[in-house]
């Protein structure tokens, strides 16, 4: 292969990788397109467009075409006002508030007159979109502070969105307990300002954690995507939840809450021998405001979730009088299990005696015969005749109460900063962490577990013209969900007949999941 064609080789290549790029990017962002006539219809060229961000004052500015035409691409999805003007005609003024990942139309018309003159515009803005074929539900800034949440978990709005249902009672499986249009909950697709936090193993978190769950007041608006969404999304199946952070704008904003609940008011349940305790409480604040006014900006926000509660079940232990005999005359390894990790509780009622029991598993024909139960025993364990009565309880169920407790802590933390007229960036940070417990019947058996979650992401965007703007965008997800087996020496013992009784932790334990997820684009 000769120097020239290598050469046209590597730029083709190039080109595919960055067309590869681009289609695994997210927009988080907002366009206005429309077109401007005059008082008789017709289309007016060379009309100077100047959108600016309510908020910041941050402002863009284009021409429309010979058909009239506008276009302006990756704003912000807040409120702008448009300003439509052009010498002998009175300027056009509208505003419009955009959404994340809207197309807007916005059709503008001038009357003649001075151009110092200026016409307030209503309902300028299209009422059906013209521009995309998706289906998809937008959860704002008012429904998210008005609606009720329990546990201030933003994704669960996003059963507002029709065909979303929710599976917490039936599966639980990472994606927010939520399936959409029936696709499984592990397949949703999550991304926060354009940068993915699905999870290797589906959801936003990794293997069963928590995952990467924003702070609700640091959260502007999100849009669910359950239909004809783009190709973009192509690793998500059901739902596309696309999630915008809240930047700082001229005035200061912020909020300081506390939200606590306790049991005073539950009842008992019916299988409960007591009422569980149950305290949670849900803390934080938020600021947002400028740095440099007209420049640059900042929101920063905490929340803090402290719950104390446990659990009330029935489990089967054994006796003590069958603890008792096996610390006597048990193998070595049931004299450790036995003496060390006693049952919790004594039973509340017999589902064996030993007689039973022995006699279940054809040890002996007579369940009420002493003599073949010391036979048994004395053949089994060589004890001494006697050493245990056939009707002694052997196993039973017991009620218990295993106490829990979870400790979660998030912030995150946004700067936006104006480079002039043509440059923008931004970056964002978010962290959370959560501590807690996974119970067991034996509390010598309890295995912590601990998720944290980081996301950073990076936005650049650079207006080459009022037909050229590119915007690079870069960040990463680190999620790591560590489960630890309590007492990890002692492995998993079940009886083997009740299949309950069981000692040490879930053999399924330790679990480790670290994971690094990388999203990069330019377009």
């Amino acid at each position: 292969m000769t120097k020239g064609k290598l050469g046209r080789y590597m730029v083709a290549s190039f080109l595919v990788l960055g067309l590869a790029m681009v289609g695994a990017f997210a927009q988080s962002t907002a366009t206005i397109t429309g077109q401007v006539k005059d008082a008789s219809g017709g289309v007016v060229p060379g009309v100077e467009v100047t959108v600016t961000n309510v908020g910041t004052g941050d402002k863009r500015t284009v021409v429309t075409a010979e058909s009239g035409n506008f276009r302006v691409p990756n704003l912000a999805p807040v409120t702008y006002e448009v300003r439509a003007s052009l010498t002998g005609f009175r300027t056009a003024v509208s505003r419009i508030t955009l959404t994340v990942g809207e197309v807007a139309h916005l059709n503008l018309t001038l009357e003649i007159g001075d151009i110092s003159e200026t016409v307030e515009v209503t309902d300028a803005a299209a009422t059906v979109d013209v521009e995309q074929g998706r289906v998809s539900s937008l959860v704002n800034e008012q429904r998210i502070k008005d609606l009720p949440l329990n546990g201030r978990n933003v994704f669960q709005l996003m059963q507002l969105a029709p065909g979303a249902v929710n599976t917490t009672a039936t599966v639980f499986e990472p994606g927010q307990n939520t399936n959409v249009n029936g696709g499984r909950a592990n397949m949703n697709g999550f991304w926060m300002d354009g940068v993915t936090s699905k999870g290797l193993s589906g959801g936003t978190g990794a293997g069963d954690a928590a995952g990467t769950t924003p702070n609700l007041e640091a959260i502007q608006e999100f849009r669910i995507e359950t239909l004809n969404f783009s190709a973009e999304f192509g690793n998500s199946v059901g739902s596309v939840v696309n999630v915008v952070s809240k930047s700082g704008t001229n005035a200061f904003h912020g909020s300081v809450y506390e939200f606590h609940r306790n049991d005073n008011l539950d009842a008992r349940e019916f299988f409960d021998a007591d009422k569980p305790e149950f305290i949670q409480n849900q803390f934080g604040a938020s600021l947002g405001g400028p740095i440099v006014r007209d420049k640059t900006f900042f929101f920063a926000s905490y929340e803090g979730t402290r719950i104390r509660t446990g659990e009330s079940a029935l489990t089967v232990f054994e006796s003590q009088a069958w603890a008792n005999y096996m610390q006597q005359n048990g193998a070595p390894v049931a004299r450790y299990l036995y003496s060390n990790f006693a049952a919790t509780r004594p039973l509340d009622t017999t589902t064996f005696t030993v007689g039973e029991y022995l006699a279940g598993f054809n040890y002996i024909t007579d369940a009420n015969s002493q003599a073949e139960v010391d036979t048994a025993l004395g053949s089994l364990f060589g004890s001494a005749p006697g050493a245990l009565a056939f009707n002694a309880p052997m196993l039973g169920e017991a009620s218990f109460f295993t106490p829990d407790a979870t400790d979660n802590n998030g912030f995150s933390v946004r700067v936006d900063q104006e480079l002039g007229d043509n440059d923008k960036l931004y970056g964002r940070y978010f962290f959370n962490k959560s501590e807690g417990t996974v119970v067991d019947p034996r509390p010598a058996f309890n295995s912590p577990f601990i998720s944290k979650n980081h996301q950073l992401a990076f936005n650049w965007t650079h207006i080459f013209s009022p037909t050229m703007v590119n915007e690079a965008r870069t960040g990463v997800t680190r999620a790591i969900g560590d489960i630890f087996a309590g007492n990890p020496g002692v492995p998993r013992v079940t009886d083997g007949g009740s299949g309950s009784a069981v000692f040490g932790a879930y053999n399924g334990y330790p679990q480790i999941f670290h994971e690094n997820i990388f999203t990069y684009a330019d377009t």
